[in-house]
């Protein structure tokens, strides 16, 4: 092939790039290699639009970065690095940023204003106000509510365009349900999975019935999970989101009974740990019995309903019944 030619490097020897003409380098669009091979030829990379970082150990970061100013995809993810330079902060056309395992995100990213898909590890902290920069963001998989001055949820409020799953964690350092509100999930019409996390060891607080309550998501929501909720009862919206098809209701071991599920007539899934739900009779259907959901797998994991939910859900034609003790 003709030097002038080649547009993609992956994982080429490091002693063949550097027996490549300079001119090569300039008309490179994608880049798979590590950081050393990085600092040896960045300042030739004029026209380079992916790189990705191949299961190098180094933990430094390439200082040279921020010169790619045409870069729009960027993985760090299978690196060690433990700390990115100022200099990302000036990948302006960067559209997809994948992190490696980092605890707090780095502040320089509240300049990535094209940034659409941001990946890192799920315990990865933000600063507050950054994500709230971040409006063209569509796919953000995790995040956790800080404490004190970490982010808040809030931050999630002006990121209209999300998509698919989102998760959010540490929901036990959110004030109230007017709090909760602040992130707009309702307005968010593209997620389509929704997973709410409180902490499992965290002892729980009077406000998390309210929380959950200003959580509310949107219609078209098609997955929803709550973990570890230590409320009292579960949200009347869930009745609402006729789209439904999952629902998980993991460690919500305070609540003593469930909302009428039976009334979403989309719903084929659920799956329940809850330790304290003691009934479960026609309620589950309501007073409707037209409106009866396309039920058909049923995992109970409680241990206190035992036969008594076997034989109910086992009346239930529309149910295959799962109750794990």
């Amino acid at each position: 092939m003709d030097g002038h030619e080649i547009r993609h490097v992956a994982r080429l020897h490091t002693s063949k790039l550097q027996s490549m003409p300079e001119t090569n380098f300039s008309r490179l669009r994608s880049l798979f290699s590590n950081v050393q091979v990085l600092n040896m030829i960045s300042p030739t990379l004029r026209a380079l639009r992916v790189l990705s970082f191949c299961e190098t150990k180094n933990q430094e970061s390439p200082n040279s970065l921020g010169k790619l100013k045409h870069l729009r995809y960027l993985d760090l993810s299978d690196t060690k690095i433990k700390a990115l330079p100022e200099s990302i902060g000036k990948l302006y056309n960067l559209q997809t940023l994948r992190l490696p395992y980092l605890k707090k995100c780095p502040k320089e990213i509240q300049n990535l204003i094209n940034l659409r898909h941001l990946y890192g590890g799920y315990s990865m902290e933000f600063e507050v106000g950054i994500l709230g920069l971040l409006t063209k963001l569509r796919t953000l998989p995790c995040f956790n509510v800080g404490k004190e001055r970490g982010s808040a949820i809030e931050d999630l409020g002006g990121l209209m365009h999300l998509r698919g799953h989102l998760i959010i964690c540490q929901l036990e350092h959110v004030r109230d349900g007017e709090e909760a509100k602040n992130a707009c999930l309702e307005e968010k019409s593209q997620l389509s999975e929704l997973t709410c996390i409180w902490t499992f060891y965290k002892p729980p607080n009077d406000n998390g019935t309210d929380v959950l309550d200003g959580l509310k998501p949107h219609l078209n929501l098609q997955s929803l999970n709550i973990v570890h909720f230590k409320g009292a009862r579960l949200p009347s919206w869930i009745t609402g989101l006729q789209n439904l098809k999952k629902i998980r209701l993991d460690g919500c071991n305070n609540c003593e009974g469930i909302p009428t599920l039976g009334q979403l007539p989309n719903l084929s899934c659920l799956d329940i740990e809850m330790n304290k739900l003691i009934r479960l009779g026609t309620e589950f259907y309501g007073t409707s019995a037209s409106a009866k959901s396309s039920l058909n797998g049923w995992k109970h994991r409680g241990y206190q309903l035992k036969e008594k939910l076997r034989y109910f859900l086992a009346s239930m034609s529309c149910i295959s019944v799962t109750v794990l003790n």
